[in-house]
């Protein structure tokens, strides 16, 4: 058996990857999450990989795998320090007003090292807002998901760049001046979508070895004015019918939970008051 706080601090270093940001969640220094984190190591000795676990079938796996599920369900009885890893979109307005039940990934930890999926089966982490690219298919027997929101995606720009404020672009205008130029902020699905829809939809011109002259678009939503206002939409004649969706997902065992359902509730509601602003998101 390890404590409550020892495990803490192991799985926090495990989420969110670097001691600073765990002992910030933990309201601690670094040290003491370096104490915790090598206490959990010694008793669990056997070589502990990707969020904390180790080889499939050792006792140490298996062992740990109990203690996290244990504390977990404290976590939810307790109603008390439950983890959720939110989107950056999400997260800018969770910070300052996440239920007391819940804490949630700081802003410096856009993705974790080990994949939040993965982190969710092992119990480090109790519900994940997901985009659309990483949502788990609704056959999936593991996972509950909520439906947030979906939102248009639109094309947006720096109002310095050469394609901001041009009117009736075509589609081969954009794929002759521009290059797609992913948030750092998107998970790696993301980045990769976005790039394979711009091929999709502009077909970039072929042979240009050398792009960086180009101007640099990116796909957003119109939550991204939460994040950055010093973007402006890009217009290119057609309306684009994509559609962004958030999703919270948890554990199936854990969907009927009064701290899930207070959070379901909670997301719902804000994202109704940012919808009745004239915000263009449609809540499920």
């Amino acid at each position: 058996m390890v404590s409550v706080e020892d495990l803490e601090l192991f799985d926090l270093f495990q989420w969110l990857g670097k001691g600073r940001l765990a002992a910030s969640l933990a309201n601690c220094n670094q040290s003491t999450v370096s104490r915790g984190t090598m206490r959990v190591h010694d008793c669990f000795r056997g070589g502990l990989g990707p969020a904390g676990r180790a080889a499939p079938g050792q006792v140490s796996d298996q062992l740990l795998a109990m203690e996290r599920k244990i504390h977990q369900l404290h976590r939810f009885i307790r109603q008390s320090r439950l983890r959720l890893h939110s989107t950056h979109w999400t997260n800018q307005i969770l910070q300052s007003r996440l239920p007391e039940a819940w804490i949630v990934n700081p802003l410096q930890c856009v993705e974790p090292c080990v994949d939040a999926i993965e982190l969710l089966d092992c119990h480090v982490i109790d519900a994940l807002i997901t985009e659309g690219i990483q949502r788990p298919t609704d056959d999936d027997e593991r996972y509950t998901c909520f439906d947030l929101y979906q939102s248009p995606v639109q094309l947006v720009a720096s109002p310095g760049s050469v394609l901001a404020h041009e009117r009736g672009l075509s589609l081969g205008d954009v794929g002759r001046l521009a290059q797609i130029a992913p948030q750092d902020y998107m998970c790696r699905q993301a980045k990769e979508c976005a790039k394979q829809l711009f091929h999709a939809v502009f077909e970039p011109t072929a042979g240009l070895e050398d792009r960086s002259g180009l101007a640099a678009m990116a796909w957003s939503i119109p939550t991204f004015s939460l994040v950055d206002t010093l973007v402006v939409p890009v217009d290119y004649g057609i309306d684009y019918s994509h559609r962004y969706v958030e999703s919270l997902v948890v554990l199936i065992g854990n969907d009927s939970m009064p701290a899930v359902y207070q959070l379901v509730e909670y997301l719902r509601s804000i994202f109704h008051s940012l919808a009745k602003q004239g915000m263009a998101i449609a809540v499920n």
